[in-house]
């Protein structure tokens, strides 16, 4: 992008650092960010993620198939030192690896506990549990009678 340490052309690094904040040990981007999270500027008329185009101007190049993974996990964060670039690859494993167990709902979709009497639970084929909310399966169950496109349980087609 632009030899490291050299502003872009045309371009304010005064006004790119006023759209940070010191938070903890990273430097936060406040400006404007994509739906991901991560912050974005506009240089040259074509926008660029904050963490790669600060990397690119204080470190180098971004080679093709490379990532900037940030080391603090925190997406925002624009601070050299906590970014590092890894293939795309590597970026995947090291995520797999490191993920946080989701932990499990409590509730339906529409609100309903999940409980021993209000859940059904299977296994699948392949060993994958699953289950559903009886009170909402209920429900379906009830409008699908009642709208008269419903074939009886048990039916067989005789040829």
């Amino acid at each position: 992008m632009y030899p490291p340490g050299e502003q872009p052309p045309g371009g304010n690094m005064e006004k790119f650092w006023s759209k940070t904040e010191q938070q903890g040990e990273c430097i936060v981007w406040i400006g404007s960010r994509d739906k991901k999270g991560y912050g974005v500027i506009r240089v040259d008329k074509k926008m660029h993620q904050a963490h790669r185009f600060i990397y690119q101007l204080t470190i180098g190049d971004i080679p093709n198939g490379y990532v900037i993974h940030h080391e603090c996990e925190n997406k925002s964060c624009i601070r050299v030192e906590h970014l590092t670039m890894m293939t795309a690859s590597e970026h995947s494993s090291h995520h797999l690896r490191n993920r946080k167990p989701r932990p499990p709902k409590t509730h339906c979709t529409q609100g309903h506990e999940y409980t021993e009497a209000n859940t059904y639970e299977w296994v699948k084929a392949d060993g994958r549990k699953g289950r559903y909310c009886r009170t909402c399966h209920n429900a379906g169950e009830k409008r699908a009678r009642a709208s008269g496109n419903r074939k009886p349980r048990n039916s067989y087609r005789i040829r």
